[in-house]
């Protein structure tokens, strides 16, 4: 693919592109082939935040002991999906002051 077809493909006027910006790099749609025994399930919005709502109330809380150098931050990305919103909020922390030996409960 030639540089005149990308920014066509684009609609760039220069060579310039800014950071972050996506390129479209092909016009060619894959084919996906179907098969007469296709089952599809359309899911409204409704079925899916209850869905979400049901797994999350599975999940298993447990304790997290904080370490020296720990931060609400550190601890957050060692458990996915938690934010340091919900760690203050699951342990009644109003400031971001936690102190090693505090015992933090995780749910998630």
């Amino acid at each position: 693919m030639t540089i005149a077809e990308l920014k066509e493909l684009n609609g760039l006027t220069s060579n310039n592109i800014g950071i972050g910006k996506t390129l479209v790099i092909s016009k060619e749609v894959p084919v996906i082939e179907e098969t007469a025994n296709v089952n599809t399930a359309i899911a409204s919005n409704a079925s899916v935040d209850s869905f979400k709502k049901g797994a999350v109330s599975k999940k298993v809380s447990e304790d997290y002991y904080v370490k020296k150098g720990d931060s609400l931050y550190s601890i957050s990305k060692k458990y996915p999906g938690v934010t340091i919103s919900d760690i203050k909020k699951w342990n009644g922390i109003k400031d971001g002051d936690i102190k090693p030996g505090m015992k933090l409960k995780i749910n998630g």
